[in-house]
């Protein structure tokens, strides 16, 4: 979601522009040599299935799978009101205080409707679990189909040791005992090796699991088909760290009797650490690159200004001198007031714009401390006015188109790393 989301629970894409922006991801590995998480593709299955079906996605999900299933309170279209059963999302702060969301619902009616969108409740998700473990024994009864592909492993998640499992289509394939949870937040902030492992080594149980994070959101999911068990963790907050990981390796200890010598509560302490940690390490780089190069000024700051688009047309990034100080710039997506973040000088025709960590957790910001990502370049044909915006650390650039008015028409070349969207 990288390019598509930059905060404030709204997104910067139309749902008609997923195929067109899909078509231009980079490719970051041979296929199936590497995995790497990126939800763009369920918003691709949802075009699919509007144009096989003629429906739109979530009605026909609604009539072949949720009805069925009888998941009355799962949807991607709930009508939330003031009277509503409705959980309330927060995001947490770096002091661990928590900062209400406003009640708003993003993923409704767009382009990651059916990659993030989906509302529910515990209860139902059980039903939900339910449902895919009687299928796995009587297939024929059920709704659900095509779980043999969906449960087999189509990549390792390392490439270098297949005991931390394989992805399928949504689900993570693996064994207890093994090291669970690396398609959370928690993984990024440990090495692999330093994630501790549930089971003993008596029996080898097979697990599947998935785990969510959506704007104010965090979920896991696992199955256990052996045993024809499994649970769900639904949590209402963007974590310091990714608490429903925690909570659902506690849960499956416990569920299996094994004895649990790992203290989480540590655990969570220290990612919150590594976590606030790394967005300062992050803001203290940018820092030094300018006491690095003092005097490497830019240049009259009217220059930079104007209207960068995209290859496609459809996404642009407004750049202006900030109305407050007249020494800063300021970015603004899609030219909105509520996306504005402050633009400053780095060296050269370099800046950047790196919130800290409680204006990303503020903004519902998925929280970011890669320095590439927040630098913004410009370049020039002549000394007057930028012909191009480089950002993330794209390669191509394209050449401004000049227009009449005083916003100017440009192009920016975006690509991020692992999950980099060039549109």
């Amino acid at each position: 979601m990288s390019i598509a989301l930059q905060g404030d629970l709204e997104f910067m894409l139309a749902p008609s522009d997923a195929l067109p922006a899909v078509s231009r991801l980079d490719t970051v590995a041979p296929f199936r040599k590497s995995w790497v998480y990126n939800n763009w593709g369920y918003s691709v299955a949802g075009a699919v299935i509007e144009k096989l079906s003629g429906k739109p996605a979530y009605q026909y999900i609604r009539e072949t799978i949720l009805d069925p299933l009888g998941l009355a309170n799962t949807t991607t279209r709930p009508v939330v009101d003031q009277d509503c059963d409705f959980a309330e999302a927060y995001s947490a702060l770096d002091n661990a205080t928590l900062h209400h969301l406003p009640r708003a619902l993003p993923f409704k009616g767009s382009l990651f409707e059916l990659a993030g969108g989906m509302f529910s409740t515990v209860n139902d998700m059980l039903k939900y679990a339910q449902a895919i473990l009687r299928a796995q024994i009587d297939a024929q009864s059920s709704p659900l189909e095509n779980l043999e592909m969906l449960f087999q492993g189509h990549v390792p998640l390392v490439q270098s040791d297949k005991s931390f499992g394989s992805y399928g289509m949504g689900w993570i394939v693996t064994h207890l005992p093994g090291v669970v949870g690396l398609q959370g937040n928690n993984a990024e902030l440990f090495d692999l090796d330093k994630l501790a492992r549930i089971g003993n080594d008596t029996n080898l149980i097979k697990t599947l699991y998935h785990q969510g994070a959506g704007l104010g959101y965090y979920s896991a999911m696992y199955l256990f088909p052996e045993s024809k068990s499994g649970f769900v963790v639904l949590t209402n907050s963007m974590p310091l760290n990714d608490a429903a990981d925690w909570i659902a390796r506690v849960v499956a200890t416990a569920l299996h009797g094994f004895q649990n010598t790992t203290d989480y509560v540590e655990f969570a302490h220290e990612s919150r650490r590594r976590k606030v940690r790394s967005v300062s390490a992050m803001k203290v780089e940018f820092d030094r690159i300018r006491e690095d190069d003092p005097g490497i000024d830019p240049r009259p700051l009217g220059v930079y200004c104007g209207r960068y688009r995209n290859v496609l047309g459809n996404f642009f990034i407004d750049i202006r001198q900030s109305l407050q100080d007249a020494h800063l710039l300021e970015l603004l997506f899609l030219g909105r007031e509520q996306q504005m973040y402050q633009l400053r000088h780095l060296q050269g025709d370099m800046f950047e714009w790196a919130p800290d960590y409680d204006e990303q957790a503020r903004r519902a910001r998925f929280t970011r401390w890669d320095t590439a990502y927040f630098q913004v370049g410009f370049h020039f044909k002549d000394e007057h006015e930028a012909s191009s915006l480089e950002w993330a650390g794209g390669q191509t650039l394209v050449a401004l188109h000049q227009s009449q008015s005083v916003v100017r028409d440009g192009l920016i070349n975006s690509s991020g790393n692992s999950d980099s969207d060039e549109l």
